[in-house]
């Protein structure tokens, strides 16, 4: 039910404002993730699906005990 909707919003988007949602760029549709290193801060705007890639966000973290994937 959630993807309908997603779709149709998408679909009216596109009717109202003549834009496709595929036409945007990537940092656009899925965020961009700001992390810091040992070296500075990085800002990455090319993020991968993140329901598609679980372990992207997780392998940004500090180590935390006790904690699984």
């Amino acid at each position: 039910m959630k993807d309908e909707k997603v779709i149709i919003d998408r679909k009216r988007l596109e009717q109202l404002e003549g834009e496709n949602y595929n036409d945007y760029a990537t940092h656009l549709k899925r965020g961009t993730f700001v992390y810091k290193t040992e070296n500075g801060w990085v800002v990455d705007k090319q993020m991968p699906i993140l329901t598609q890639d679980k372990k992207y966000f997780f392998n940004k973290l500090p180590i935390m005990k006790g904690v699984e994937l």
